[in-house]
């Protein structure tokens, strides 16, 4: 059924709808009317691709998105994502550029396609520093990435990809030019570049979490001297290639100590990024290699093998400008490589040239041998043919992106692929379901998806609901409700307020109609089971029965549970232990089973061994679970039935029946009081709950009394006290249900004291109409 809003010059109309959403106003609802921390922690769970489209739904989109708190909760939560930062330099520009490369979520593929569509990949600008560094050191280290500079200076800057934005970290012991830079195991090693002098150290390490630098042995005079061709890690020792020497270097970190004459085939190819343990490099250039080739490094045959499989690429890469003298860059990212480089044209009035990206899957054939797939093939800028990018860099990061061109189309929400939108809507609090209902029909249809409930349930993100069943003879059949309660509601409560406003109040709680059962049991037997409510036998149609219905509290929908092995009526139940216990109801027939429990994991009816007379013929008004034991009885005699002994025993103690719990405190509603009861303190004596007087007076003033059914639950760590309210003066032969909230505070001295949040009404009814049950499900 459409819920539509109602133009403001037409009178509102009453509406009856089956839908459990409540009338609301006719406002237009939104997303981002949710509290900041819930918004944020949606937010947080949600792929770093789709943040650019979010950003165009409005300003405070934008202002969170770029807040430190999403990405602090982004880091607390551990979802964290690769993304790749381009940096370009060009005399044109005051400083080097920075860049991140944005995914499209909805790419398309070029390579296969051939309709022109939209890009899979972007560069978007990020805060840049007003710090001139064309630095070819940089590495990244976490969510950072550090810059040594290129002309002779010990200054280290950092780039926070978190927040996009730049500090100085603690300069190096010496000013050093064009030096190398690596970081492995948490460290930084910086090597070269301090003019060969002998008396300053040639190669120093930075750790990163103490912050400090230290000098590392020196190699000799015959590698000080040599220019450093490349620099990598294999097998937990950096190793140095010189392009004067023809040995290789290794420092090995774990021995600290220099080597020379190592295997100069295993060291020829830099390893420029790694997948899974599998180091990847590409050659641009000639030497052992043919030029244009990606290799692995096969660590059980020590050598560096060819990826095949990728012809048509490189193909392609010479054909669009790649070559040796243009800069190539390779890195992995989310378990694939991407290759970028820069591409001259031949015919080019404009002096441009262009920045290729192309993404491969890798995979592995006969565990020797490893593939390449192309996925994607596409430009990325468009830059002056005098810029080059001297650095590409990888980071685990969640930094906000910029907002890529996109379209004219408005965004939404609800555009996020399913399992992103229910893994959000899973978090947010079931009161704003409601509202969210109304925003559309794909949000309806998923706020009532048994998808939704499962993955609430599958991260723990459960809430207390409290469920009501009305009866008369006026319903075809028993009527649930649940109660919805505002999240925008006031505290302020009908008791404080003396004058009543002509300004209209927030909504209150309300019972909002579910889905009903076609059972016409009005059985007192109504037992929660997790998610879910049982209710057990007669009366159906005033006679005893044996039927089983469930309430499933996620979807709102009813199902049949195996039937019980007799009929009954009248009778009352009780949970414990994964078990529901049925005693009572069945006539009194001698021969047939007076309790039987139901096991709610292998769905089987048991019966248990027969009482004595005595406890056959007893009347049964309440039943509960106290200290491992099934307790029942009436005012004058109360039984227990032993669930470990299998056992029963005649004329316990009597106890007041515990209706709720609150921090190991029990509380029951006793001749119009409330009182308490410390678990804790083993007391054998229930005390009242002070600070209740003015309640007690409205309960009494609203039609409150012994003769009116009263409840009492405990839900969100607070009292909810429900009774039917009679008026004196009811021309429409009515009666109301009211409602307080009431918070708990512990005091000093070991009182309990009760403060009246709100009370207020929450449904009108039939005078003849009876409050059956009101129960709490966690869902």
């Amino acid at each position: 059924m459409k819920l539509l809003a109602k133009p403001p010059e037409k009178k509102k109309k009453k509406r009856t709808t089956n839908d459990s959403s409540p009338t609301l106003s006719p406002s237009s609802p939104s997303f981002s009317s949710l509290p900041d921390e819930i918004v944020v922690n949606c937010l947080a769970r949600i792929s770093r691709s789709y943040y650019s489209t979010l950003s165009i739904v409005s300003k405070s989109f934008r202002s969170i998105l770029s807040s430190t708190e999403l990405y602090a909760a982004r880091s607390h939560i551990g979802i964290t994502e690769q993304c790749v930062y381009v940096c370009l330099r060009d005399k044109s520009y005051q400083f080097p550029k920075w860049f991140t490369l944005w995914t499209n979520p909805n790419r398309a593929n070029s390579m296969i396609e051939k309709k022109r569509k939209k890009k899979k990949i972007i560069m978007v600008p990020v805060t840049s520093s007003n710090f001139p560094y064309v630095s070819q050191s940089t590495v990244v280290v976490g969510s950072e990435i550090y810059v040594i500079d290129r002309a002779p200076s010990s200054a280290v800057r950092v780039l926070t990809c978190g927040s996009h934005t730049w500090r100085d970290a603690p300069s190096m012991t010496v000013a050093r030019k064009n030096a190398i830079i690596y970081v492995y195991n948490g460290k930084i090693y910086v090597m070269g570049g301090c003019e060969g002098l002998e008396d300053e150290p040639w190669a120093e390490v930075f750790d990163t979490k103490t912050q400090t630098w230290e000098h590392l042995p020196d190699p000799g005079t015959e590698a000080r001297k040599s220019y450093i061709c490349s620099i990598g890690e294999i097998e937990g020792k950096i190793q140095i290639h010189f392009g004067t020497l023809k040995e290789m270097y290794a420092y090995d970190t774990k021995q600290c100590k220099w080597e020379n004459r190592v295997n100069k085939y295993a060291t020829y190819a830099r390893p420029e990024c790694m997948i899974e343990n599998v180091s990847f490099s590409f050659a641009s250039e000639g030497g052992i290699y043919r030029q244009g080739q990606f290799r692995w490094y096969g660590k059980k045959k020590g050598y560096w093998k060819e990826v095949k499989g990728l012809d048509s690429l490189l193909q392609r890469y010479s054909k669009n400008g790649g070559s040796s003298h243009n800069t190539t860059k390779l890195v992995s990212c989310g378990g694939k490589l991407l290759l970028i480089w820069e591409g001259y044209m031949k015919h080019n009035p404009n002096n441009r040239k262009k920045i290729w990206c192309a993404e491969i899957g890798i995979e592995n054939h006969d565990g020797d041998e490893l593939w390449g797939n192309v996925e994607w093939f596409d430009v990325l800028h468009t830059v002056p043919t005098s810029l080059e990018p001297p650095e590409k860099k990888k980071t685990k990061n969640s930094s906000p992106p910029q907002s890529p061109p996109s379209s004219s189309s408005s965004p939404s929400l609800s555009s996020l692929p399913d399992e992103i939108f229910v893994n959000c809507l899973a978090r947010i609090s079931r009161s704003y379901y409601p509202t969210l209902s109304l925003v559309s029909k794909s949000f309806r249809s998923i706020l009532s998806s048994t998808e939704l409930f499962a993955a609430r349930s599958h991260i723990g993100s459960t809430e207390q609901c409290v469920y009501v069943c009305l009866w008369d003879r006026s319903y075809q059949f028993p009527q649930w409700l649940r109660l919805w309660v505002n999240p925008n509601r006031t505290l302020a409560n009908s008791m404080i307020k003396k004058r009543r406003k002509k300004k209209k109040k927030t909504t209150g709680p309300m019972l909002v109609p579910i889905t009903s059962s076609n059972f016409t049991s009005v059985s007192k037997a109504t037992v929660v089971v997790g998610s879910e409510i049982y209710v057990i036998g007669g009366p159906v149609d005033s006679e005893p029965s044996s039927t089983v219905r469930v309430l499933d509290c996620c979807s709102h929908t009813w199902r049949d549970a195996p039937s019980m092995t007799i009929v009954r009526m009248n009778a009352l139940a009780c949970f414990h232990d994964g078990k529901i216990y049925v005693m009572g109801g069945c006539q009194g027939l001698e021969d047939e089973p007076w309790a039987e429990v139901f096991d709610t994991k292998t769905k089987t009816w048991q019966h248990l061994p027969e009482p004595d007379t005595e406890v056959r013929k007893c009347s049964i008004y309440s039943i509960a679970e106290i200290e491992e034991t099934i307790q029942f009885g009436n005012v004058n005699e109360t039984y227990a039935y032993h669930t470990k002994q299998c056992k029963w025993e005649s004329r316990v103690k009597q106890k007041l029946k515990s209706e709720c719990m609150i921090e190991n405190v029990s509380y029951g509603y006793w001749n119009m009081r409330l009182l308490w009861y410390d678990n804790d303190l083993q007391k054998d004596y229930w005390k009242r709950l002070e600070g209740l007087d003015s309640l007690d007076e409205m309960y009494m003033r609203n039609g409150g009394s012994s003769g009116n059914t009263t409840k009492l639950v405990s839900c969100g760590g607070k009292l909810l006290l429900l009774w039917e309210g009679y008026m004196k003066h009811n021309p429409n032969n009515r009666k109301k249900i009211w409602c307080a909230e009431i918070a708990i505070e512990k005091r000093d001295g070991g009182g309990v004291w009760g403060i009246v949040e709100r009370v207020e009404v929450l449904h009108n009814v039939p005078i003849s109409c009876q409050l059956l049950h009101c129960l709490v499900v966690s869902v």
